[in-house]
């Protein structure tokens, strides 16, 4: 019973710590994304960049119930540059809305 239970708490353990990881890769790739854009000069750019917030509360990001991000919504934003390639990275991204761009 004690190995299981060793067995199970680390196990959970590492989940955490897995997780933590590709919340640190979602935020880099958006990151990336806003400065590939030009997000400094955006219409709407509320707590981008902010170390002191979720990426989920970041303007026009949309994350599932477990917090990865599932949709990208900055339509009619300003936008300006290139879609960078690391956008590919967000493994849980379903929907990537950029209508009425200047890309």
């Amino acid at each position: 019973l004690f190995w299981l239970l060793l067995i199970l708490l680390l196990s959970e353990q590492i989940q955490n710590e897995l997780f933590v990881g590709y919340q640190a890769k979602e935020r880099s790739v958006l990151k990336n994304f806003f400065e590939s854009t030009n997000g400094s000069n955006w219409l709407v750019n509320d707590n981008w960049l902010s170390d002191d917030t979720s990426v989920c509360s970041w303007y026009g990001v949309q994350c599932s119930d477990n917090d990865t991000i599932i949709t990208i919504d900055l339509h009619s934003n300003k936008l300006l540059g290139t879609i960078p390639e690391s956008i590919g990275q967000l493994n849980s991204l379903l929907q990537l809305i950029l209508f009425s761009l200047c890309i």
